[in-house]
């Protein structure tokens, strides 16, 4: 397995997680569940530093073009809407149908912003 495959194939199943846990904490609303939400955003934070990492490594190794900066940008500002969605909406147990809106929609465009940020990483290179 290559390190380009291996970055795919763990960026896939860390958003496959954070997808789970989010549907989880959605369905329970009880309040004892303190280790979905703690999985949840632990895993948000260890795909956002996958991003990251790969664009590090892919740098030692080349020149980034503006497409990877501008995928990875876009990736990371995705990011960090969806964690401050979250994490006000963690905060105050339930949020309004706007504020659980964004945080789907942040989220869905992280994953697809992140998604095209390690296809311009590893493929394109």
């Amino acid at each position: 397995m290559s390190m380009g495959e291996f970055y795919v194939l763990a960026a896939g199943l860390a958003f496959l997680a954070i997808f789970v846990t989010g549907r989880r904490l959605v369905r329970a609303r009880a309040s004892g569940n303190v280790a979905i939400l703690t999985a949840h955003k632990v895993l948000s934070v260890a795909a956002a530093a996958l991003i990251v990492v790969t664009a590090v490594r892919v740098r030692g190794e080349s020149s980034l073009t503006v497409s990877d900066w501008i995928t990875t940008g876009t990736a990371w500002v995705g990011f960090a809407v969806a964690m401050t969605t979250g994490g006000i909406l963690s905060a105050r147990g339930s949020g309004s149908r706007a504020l659980r809106l964004s945080h789907r929609i942040s989220a869905l465009t992280t994953v697809a912003a992140s998604a095209a940020a390690l296809y311009f990483l590893l493929v394109c290179q």
